[in-house]
């Protein structure tokens, strides 16, 4: 199995682990890769201000995830974007510039998240 398909693998298996009593038995970098992959799927369906603005704590887990995979400029608007009113036109503006950043750069972000995840010893043994 190559890391891509032991990380397709994984991120399947994470995805049936978002509720909270699942996700508390995580590791840290599993959780990471869960929001990631929550980010990732929602945000072709929704703005990333929506998806930020619906709760502090999921705010929180969404820039931990863009930052532990090294996407520290995306985590830092994240974290912007959730201390903003989600009324203002400035914070809207940002969050659909944040969105069409995510679309345009959704490949080399998978690429740092199956790197991050190999880095982790998250993916499946390959015996």
């Amino acid at each position: 199995m190559d890391d891509n398909a032991a990380f397709n693998a994984l991120m399947m298996r994470l995805d049936s682990a978002r509720d909270a009593a699942d996700m508390s038995e995580l590791t840290e970098p599993q959780r990471n890769l869960t929001a990631f992959a929550k980010v990732m799927s929602m945000a072709w369906k929704t703005s990333m201000g929506d998806l930020v603005w619906q709760s502090h704590e999921q705010a929180v887990a969404f820039a931990d995830a863009f930052e532990a995979i090294g996407a520290s400029d995306i985590a830092k608007e994240i974290v912007w974007l959730a201390a903003q009113d989600e009324y203002s036109g400035y914070a809207r503006r940002r969050a659909i510039a944040l969105n069409d950043r995510v679309h345009a750069e959704r490949q080399a972000l998978w690429s740092l998240a199956l790197e991050y995840a190999g880095q982790s010893n998250v993916l499946p043994r390959q015996d």
